[in-house]
């Protein structure tokens, strides 16, 4: 009875070869064959590599036009005038085939910003009605409201409006066009771009979905220009203001709607950047108008945009631009990966050349006992003589 009472108090874990650890294993003897035969096949596949990454972000055209510093798109920090309009141009310098993309540049906005990334609900956007939204804090109700959506993510949603013309190399247009959205006439030929397909497909199937509570846009809040402040911080009287907070009323014209969840450029805006400059895809050229009887952007054509400026960045020392782009198979313009490739690749070549020819010269007899260095600095001495 005693011993089965010591067997059973005993941790010693099972007499097995897993629980015992002696299980087969194959532990690899690093001889200099395999150390330069490795470094030399990781080059040789890294090199080819790299360098067709380098070529193919090299074969991407990207124009960039910064509108934030023209004198007729400033919004003033004393007294904003939000929805200014004014037109910036790009100049072709190269034949682009289409399509091409369309992006909104943003420089030094911290959208990694810890308290910014957790300011917003999933489960609302998933079109659930979550039992608290505490995690849009400090963005959850206005004047007793629930914000839809909620979040500092979503109100500070990327507002500027843009509508873009061309004006082909060497030609001249008579086409006008009002555009419901801006107050003056274009003397130029509208792009028709497409705003399908921008967003992820996973995150339109099962990411952003509306509330049953919600049945159009009419139902929404429209929410003050709270969207144009966005510096995290202990600044709370500041978005008092923009909200309305310190004498109940909010002016009109410092509103805007925030678009639904299932909206695509709301879709884009809240997948967060890592870096704080990046740029997020806004619209995608198929075609080009009829006018312009050609399948391509060539040398010389001038791309006319036209913006409505909502969008705030002087009060964080940001900048605004557009970017015009074709892309690749490995994507956009990004030559990095390819670089890095490059570089540990040469590296691998290198270190393989450099132990060839330590080996060759003072090659070592693997398991010199005269390498072991427990004896004291008189024996080994000795041993030597």
């Amino acid at each position: 009875m005693q011993e089965i009472q010591e067997e059973k108090n005993n941790r010693r874990p099972r007499d097995t070869a897993f629980k015992q650890q002696r299980l087969p294993a194959w532990q690899p003897i690093l001889t200099p064959r395999w150390v330069v035969a490795t470094f030399f096949v990781l080059g040789v596949i890294f090199l080819p590599i790299g360098a067709s990454l380098l070529v193919a972000s090299n074969k991407v055209v990207e124009l960039t036009v910064r509108y934030d510093n023209n004198p007729d798109c400033k919004l003033g920090l004393d007294d904003p005038k939000y929805g200014t309009e004014c037109a910036v141009t790009l100049k072709i310098t190269e034949d682009i085939e289409l399509p091409v993309f369309v992006y909104y540049q943003l420089d030094n906005f911290y959208q990694n910003h810890r308290r910014y990334v957790k300011s917003r609900s999933d489960a609302q956007l998933r079109g659930e009605d979550p039992d608290s939204l505490s995690a849009c804090e400090p963005l959850e109700k206005e004047g007793g409201k629930t914000l839809y959506p909620c979040g500092l993510i979503a109100h500070s949603f990327f507002s500027d409006l843009i509508i873009a013309g061309i004006t082909p190399n060497g030609q001249s247009t008579e086409i006008s066009l009002v555009n419901p959205d801006f107050n003056f006439t274009y003397a130029d030929n509208i792009l028709s771009w497409k705003k399908q397909g921008i967003s992820w497909k996973s995150d339109r199937d099962a990411k952003f979905k509306l509330s049953e509570s919600i049945s159009n846009e009419a139902d929404t809040f429209t929410t003050p220009f709270l969207d144009k402040f966005t510096r995290i911080g202990p600044e709370q009287a500041r978005i008092n203001k923009f909200l309305g907070l310190n004498n109940g009323s909010v002016d009109e014209s410092l509103k805007i709607k925030i678009p639904l969840p299932t909206d695509e450029d709301f879709i884009v805006w809240m997948r967060t950047a890592g870096l704080p400059t990046f740029k997020k895809l806004y619209r995608k050229i198929e075609a080009l108008p009829s006018a312009v009887d050609r399948s391509k952007l060539i040398s010389g054509d001038e791309i006319t945009f036209h913006i409505k400026n909502y969008f705030r960045v002087e009060e964080f020392d940001g900048k605004k631009s557009i970017v015009l782009s074709t892309t690749s198979w490995v994507g956009g313009k990004n030559s990095f990966l390819g670089i890095a490739y490059l570089v540990v690749g040469s590296i691998c070549l290198f270190l393989s050349v450099a132990f060839l020819i330590k080996h060759t010269v003072s090659p070592r007899k693997l398991g010199d006992m005269r390498y072991f260095n427990w004896n004291s600095n008189e024996q080994r001495s000795r041993q030597a003589q």
